[in-house]
């Protein structure tokens, strides 16, 4: 398992619980909520994150869940 799937698992767990996750790179923060979670897969070995009609990969970013 490598660290696109482990992020994977790890946000749509938090979801699930309904935690609130925020993806957080030094210019913008994503805040996440369950109703996002059709916006969130993981391909190729990155988690990725709907934007628009693109998949940014979010692996490099900080994820916090309140």
């Amino acid at each position: 398992m490598d660290r696109g799937e482990k992020m994977y698992n790890w946000i749509v767990a938090r979801l699930d619980e309904g935690m609130t996750v925020y993806a957080t790179t030094y210019l913008i923060s994503l805040k996440l909520s369950k109703k996002h979670k059709a916006m969130i897969r993981y391909r190729n070995g990155h988690c990725e994150v709907q934007r628009g009609r693109r998949w940014d990969s979010i692996n490099g970013c900080k994820i916090t869940a309140n």
